[in-house]
This record gives C-alpha cells, structure tokens and sequence, in this order.
C-alpha cells in the first residue's frame, strides 16, 4: 500500500468518526422538553393550562391499560414536583385526567402513564381525591340592542358583538338563584333598559351509554349545546316555569362540553336538566356529573423510546359566506409543532373534514358549516419511527362576513329569429376570498343533441365566450362551487314555438326569466307559427283584447262605451271588451322597458280571448328603441297569442306622430312585415293619415289627437272588429 492510499483510507475514516460525533451532539443537544424525569413510564402527555383563572385542567388521553391501577399514572410540573390528580373516568378508548395545576403563563405540566407497576383493580390517582368545587363558567356581557334573540344566528351574533364583559364567574352548579353581582346588573338594567348575554359552560360527565335528553328551565331564550350540536332550543314564549326538552341523542359513555346561551333582561335564573338512559322523568344536573369548565387541555403525547412526537397549533382566520347560501366557510392555519430528535424534515400528513388530507407541513384548510371538528396529525421521520397527534376546534361561535358573487350572461337577445347570431359570454365577479378556490362546470346543449361540456379551475373575475346561430342552441347550464359547495348557478334555454314550457316570464335588466330564475330566449320563426283566419271556426269567447299604450290606447280607454256597444251578431249579448295597458317602465326599474311589451301578450292570453288587438310602437319611438329589436319583440308578441290560445291577431300600425314621418316609417313597416308574413290583419293607420295629411288628425302638439282624429280612429277601430267578429255594431 502506498502512502498516498494509507492517506486516502484515513481520511475516510476520520469523516466518518466526524458524522458519528455530530450525531451524537444533537442527540445530547435536542433531548425532550421538559427533561423526562421518570424512567419507569412509557408515556407522558406534556399540556399548558388552559387559562389561569381555573387551575384545573381536563386531558383526555388514549386508553392504557396502567389507568386501572394505583399507582400507574403521575403528574408533575415541569421541575418535577408532584400535582394531585384524579382519573376521572375510563372507557374503551379514552381515559380522562383531572389535574390541579398551578397557574403560571407559558408554564409545562406532565402526566406520566403506562407504568406496569400498582395494585390492579384500583383507580389510578395522585394521592388526593380531587374535585373542582366550582365547575360551571358564566361569562356575563352587555348585549347590544334590546331585543331578545329568537334564532341561534341571531343569537351568535349579538354574542360576538355585544360588548365589553361585565363579569366572569365560576359557580357551583346551574342555579336558579340571583348570582354575585345580578343586583348590580338589575339597577343597569332598569336605569338603562339594558340586556345581558350569558354563556354558563362545564364538561360534563355521562357515566352511561344510551339516549339522553337535555332540558332547560329559563327566563326568556336559552340556547343548548353539546360538543357544538344544539341539543335544546327555548322560544322566548315559553313559560318561565317549565322545563323546555330536546331531542334525544345518543351517547357513549364519555365527558362532553356542555354550553348554554341565554339572553335576558331579568334576573338571572337558568337550571339544566336532564332524562339519563336509566330515568323516564327530567332531573335537574347533580353536581358530581359536573367535572370543571372550559374544554379539554391540549397536550403533546411523547413515548419514552421514541424521538418523534407530533403536535401542532392554529390560527383561525376570518369566516365567511356568501350572500344568498347558507353554508359558512371557516379557513384556518395549521401550524405544525413536531418534537424531533434526530430527523429535522420528517414527513407529515394531516387529516381533515371529510377525510381531507394535506401533506404540507403548515396547511390552511377550509372547513365548511363546521360546529367542532377533529384534526388529526400523523408524523414519520427517516427512521421509520411514526407519531399522531389528534386534536377538537371549535367553530361555534364563528360569525362569517357576507360576501359577494354573481354569475350572469351577458350580450344574449331576449327574443330573436333562428338565423340570428349569438355572441355571449358568461362573466363572474364578485368579493374574492383570501382562499382563493374555484371550480366551474359549463355545459352547452345544442338543437341537434350534441353536448360541449367541462370543468374547470377559475380564479375571479372570470370570463368565456360562446357563439353561434340561434337555431344551433337549446339550453346552457354552469354551477359555480367553491370548496365542492355550490355558490351560484345558472341556466339559459333556447324556447321554440310553442312555448309551453313557460307559465309566467319576468323582466330583469335586458333578460326575460321564468319562475325557476332561468334565462329565457325566445326564437320566433321568420314566418310565424301559423293562424286560422276566423275565430268563428275556433269556437271562442266573446272577449276582445286591446294591449298597447300611448295616444291610441287613450283614445279607446277615453271612448271604450263605444266598443262596449259592438255585437258579435244579432240578438246576442256585446262582445266583452278588455284592454290591457303595457306595464309603465317607472313602475318597472328593474327591465329594460321594450321588453314589457310581451309580458302583456301573456297576460292577454289568460282572458280567453277571441281577438287580439296590439298597438305598440310609440314608446320604441319615443325611446328610440332600434326598429329591428322591435319587430323581434312585435314578431314574438303574436307568436306567444298565436301558440297559447285560439285568438285571432290584429296589429295597428302606428300613426305619424309629431310629423316624424320618416322616423316613424321603420316602426311601421316592422308591423307590416310581421302581419304580411303571419297573414294577419293591419290597421294600416300610418299609410292612411299620411295619404288624407297627417295634420288633419292632430292637435297643434303634432302628438296628441284632435276631436276629429279620434272620432275616425274609433269607427276604423270598431270596423275591423266587427269583420274579425262577423257581427254588428255602432261604432258612431
């Protein structure tokens, strides 16, 4: 061997002793906090108290089987000195731990179990029997308003709200007596007119599996809850002196938190009750199922052989929900705490809600309508050695901010011809979240059966365009969720002759809208949808409809004795003569005012009509409606009469007003074009005026008619009636 080999093996084995002596380094660095002071236990649960105002804390730790004996459990302070202690109760999965710590902040306290030493059949204990003679917490606020709360909603709110905290106290029991300081809160209240928010709190003690049923026994409105499900609810109505029961559920044989929430004016006086498994009748609480307030300490679990023990915190942030639903979305920062010896980037995996895993090591997971949760947190480092970590929240007392999304299709014709082009486009706004998830389900269905869909991750505002024939669309369908709930959906459906899918229509913005809040767009043929020429075939009613507004619709409303007069035939009774005015586009801010105009055609057809009469086209003149969306709403006006009844259609044709000869033309041939192609008749109004001067018919305003005017358009008017009708009149 050369000396340049003998250098080289040397080298590698003093790196290797380097390596060696590192690890045992942070071995002696990184040992357990606090220092493991018992060696003859396997285990220990190291917790902090939960508030310095109770010095008892309550764990909750997996069974073992070293609860069963004297002796086989300890707790200690961080120093190791002794605390008395006492195992409340065990079942088949947990033992539960009271300890009497003293207060100190940041201050660590052990539990130490699992010694196979001790008397069997024996509680374990510390020596002393110890209780918490005041288990039940009653924090007193200020409740603002003066209003009793009848909802829990309402109820969480005003908690969360209300103001500052006037008393804190720790009693015996839920009693009906007056508490410390209720004297003083009297004398406020009636100076002031004052209410008073109280939450009593305890952990309560259920020695038996089975069916329980919890009661309340109050002034005013109570609220009842048990590991955050409301148990009991008390209407402010009921009497003061009787027990208000809930619905059983069932329980195992465990300690759960008990809450109580009650609003009143009065005097303090609340008592809880109780039906246990083995009792038919309600008792009230006795006072060794009471065991401490608050809720259970969290700890951190750690084994004697092991250098991995799991643990973790959280930061709750701001709640929310959207405006409209009902589901609360509760996002909280985890914040991984793991206790390691060797391995400093072990690997993690959290459960959440729902079987939700993360494997990132400081998560931020959503939680949805949650009342308590558990999380739980499982670790495994290089060595192969595992440890969890399972832990309860509480979202009770969660009030969301309301936030805001909408979802809606713009550039869309509420009424249109099948070689119309669609250009659309969904958009979605609204208030974005910090957690910013989004999934979008689109879907298309065209004329031919075909179906275009897919979903997709989105982030707010969003935008996406679709485009085609109208003919080529039957039905668009989207649903917007965040977190797998839906927030907002919508639809939009391609109607066709004969429209019988729609019973009543509403007008939002430029959109029509039937009751399920869908988006409707009417295609109405080129040609219309066909007509019978006499409503004498038919065999209808005698009712004739006249649906219009403006100057003409006055004239017939100010000489409607007339129409009143005209018989169908001879010998029979008038015809029942009906007018129907488009609805006022200031009593409808909410619709683009054209579009009342069809909404007028449908109510027309509820009066069984015989004939139909329209006469439209002033307000699109005085609005400048453009000529060809209103020969769309004309066209589809006498379609919907044509496809829901056995009436016959008229239309007249709009006059010159003001002397706008040339504006009013479009308007005018839109109405000629639509009786032409539907073979319908048309009060041709604007031809006969202009040919006989228009100057003739109107009054100096060039808008309103003069005597003579009216006395024309009123024998025209009956005129043509009594053709559509085949019978008599005097139209004088």
């Amino acid at each position: 061997m050369t000396l340049f080999d003998s250098m080289k093996k040397t080298r590698k084995w003093l790196f290797v002793g380097c390596i060696v002596f590192a690890s045992i380094c942070t071995l002696m660095a990184a040992e357990p906090k606090p220092k493991w002071a018992y060696d003859e236990f396997s285990m220990r649960a190291v917790f902090s108290p939960l508030s310095q105002e109770n010095p008892f804390s309550l764990i909750k730790l997996p069974y073992h089987e070293s609860f069963a004996r004297s002796g086989g459990a300890k707790a200690t302070d961080e120093n190791g000195n002794n605390l008395p202690f006492r195992v409340v109760m065990t079942n088949n999965d947990n033992a539960f731990i009271l300890v009497q710590a003293s207060n100190g902040v940041g201050r660590l306290f052990v539990v130490y179990y699992g010694s196979t030493s001790g008397r069997e059949g024996e509680m374990g204990g510390g020596g002393d029997s110890i209780a918490d003679s005041n288990p039940v917490r009653v924090d007193i606020l200020e409740a603002p308003g003066f209003g009793i709360p009848e909802t829990w909603e309402r109820m969480r709110y005003l908690y969360v709200k209300s103001g500052r905290q006037t008393d804190t106290e720790f009693l015996p029991g839920f009693v009906d007596d007056i508490i410390a300081g209720e004297q003083q809160r009297s004398r406020k209240k009636r100076e002031g007119g004052r209410r008073w928010l109280v939450r009593m709190n305890t952990l309560l003690l259920c020695k038996q599996s089975g069916k329980y049923e919890f009661a309340v026994k109050c002034r005013n409105s109570a609220f009842v809850f048990l590991d955050g499900r409301k148990v009991v609810f008390r209407n402010i109505s009921e009497k003061d002196d009787a027990w208000t029961k809930g619905e059983a559920v069932e329980l195992q044989n465990g300690i759960y938190r008990l809450d109580v929430f009650h609003c009143t004016g009065q005097e303090l006086s609340l008592k809880m009750g109780w039906v246990t498994p083995a009792e038919k009748e309600i008792a009230p609480l006795p006072p060794e199922v009471m065991i401490t307030s608050g809720d259970f300490t969290d700890c951190r679990l750690e084994k004697i052989d092991r250098s991995l023990h799991a643990d973790f915190s959280w930061q709750m942030q701001t709640p929310y929900r959207f405006l409209d639903n009902d589901v609360t979305f509760a996002p909280v920062k985890f914040i991984g705490k793991i206790e390691t010896w060797l391995d400093m980037s072990p690997k993690v995996k959290w459960r959440f809600q729902g079987n939700v895993f993360s494997d990132e090591y400081d998560p931020v997971h959503v939680f949805t309508n949650a009342a308590t949760e558990r999380v739980l947190l499982k670790v495994r480092d290089s060595m192969g050695f595992e440890d969890e970590c399972e832990k309860r929240i509480d979202f009770l007392l969660s009030e969301p901010e309301v936030l805001y999304v909408d979802s809606s299709v713009r550039g869309l014709p509420p009424v249109c011809f099948p070689g119309d082009s669609i250009d659309g486009m969904l958009e979605i706004n609204g208030d974005i979240p910090k957690i910013n998830l989004w999934e979008l389900d689109f879907s298309i269905q065209y004329s031919d059966k075909r179906e275009m869909s897919h979903e997709q991750e989105i982030s707010l505002p969003y935008k996406t365009n679709f485009c085609g024939r109208a003919a080529d669309f039957r039905e668009i369908n989207w649903q917007l969720k965040h977190h797998k709930v839906i927030i907002d959906r919508g639809k939009v459906v391609f109607v066709r002759p004969p429209y019988d899918s729609i019973s009543r229509l509403s007008i939002r913005g430029e959109g029509f809208f039937d009751e399920n809040g869908s988006r409707i767009v009417m295609i109405s043929p080129v040609e219309g949808i066909g007509y019978n020429s006499s409503i004498q075939q038919k065999n209808a009613g005698n009712t004739v409809v006249f649906v219009g507004s403006g100057p003409l619709f006055e004239i017939i409303k100010e000489r409607k004795d007339v129409f009143l007069n005209i018989s169908s035939k001879n010998n029979e009774p008038p015809i029942d003569f009906k007018m129907i005015r488009f609805d006022s586009w200031q009593e409808c801010p909410e619709a683009y005012g054209p579009l009342l105009k069809v909404t007028a055609a449908i109510k027309a057809t509820h009066e069984n009509p015989c004939l139909v009469v329209f006469a439209a086209g002033y307000d699109d003149f005085m609005t400048q409606t453009i000529p060809a969306e209103f020969e769309r709403h004309a066209a589809i006006m006498t379609d919907m009469i044509a496809a829901r009844s056995t009436a016959d259609v008229m239309w007249v044709v709009p006059p010159p007003y003001g002397g706008q000869r040339g504006k009013m033309m479009p308007y005018a041939e839109a109405i000629c074009r639509i009786a032409y192609k539907r073979k319908i008749p048309a009060i041709d109004l604007y031809s006969m005026m202009c040919a006989e001067g228009a100057e003739n018919f109107f009054d100096v305003t060039g808008v309103y008619f003069n005597q003579y005017g009216k006395k024309r358009i009123t024998e025209i008017m009956v005129r043509e009636i009594l053709k559509r009708c085949g019978g008599n009149g005097n139209g004088k």
